[in-house]
């Protein structure tokens, strides 16, 4: 791992009361910052000023969140890193992200599940869509597990990064579509 970009995230996951979340706000070569307390706002001009849409992305897989990270940073996203499914609600509910790409199968088999569960159930969270990107989406779908009733978009792993960027825009442009319509 780059020495800048491992430091970026030591100096973070020290940072945050939630284990298992590596990055507040990721961008492309891993710099990163901690102005957790207003996702998504830019203070420092002095006014709410809205960013680029955030995007929670929740895998256990190290090589696959950088990836996703720096994927994501670089077309035009920032993202919120979590690699643990016990700390995923909690980090949601806090940064309120537009978008979560969710793995089904994390530290344990239904981890995912359980977040997503509790993210469709809280009104706070209910509201922001889920995008599941699994390798075990079929065994998923042989229990008829309801989390992929409740999602907006399912990826299967492995994907084309392009069918999944695609998904996220998709998904994204039907979200702010329903959230005009209902304003």
């Amino acid at each position: 791992m780059h020495q800048s970009r491992q430091h970026a995230r030591q100096r973070e996951n020290t940072q945050s009361p939630l284990s298992g979340v590596l990055s507040s706000q990721h961008e492309p070569g891993g710099k990163g910052t901690s102005d957790s307390a207003s996702p998504g706002w830019d203070v420092r001009k002095g006014a709410r000023e809205c960013k680029r849409p955030l995007i929670a992305i929740v895998e256990d897989d190290s090589a696959t969140v950088e990836m996703l990270g720096d994927l994501l940073a670089m077309s035009g996203y920032r993202t919120l890193l979590i690699e643990r499914g016990e700390s995923a609600y909690s980090a949601i509910r806090d940064a309120q992200p537009q978008l979560v790409l969710l793995d089904l199968w994390l530290e344990h088999h239904d981890a995912g599940s359980m977040a997503a569960g509790l993210l469709s159930i809280d009104p706070a969270t209910a509201h922001i869509p889920i995008i599941l990107c699994s390798a075990q989406v079929d065994a998923y779908r042989s229990r008829n597990d309801q989390v992929l009733h409740k999602a907006a978009a399912v990826v299967e792993k492995p994907f084309s990064i392009d069918d999944l960027l695609t998904t996220i825009q998709t998904t994204l442009a039907d979200t702010t579509y329903s959230a005009g319509e209902a304003s």
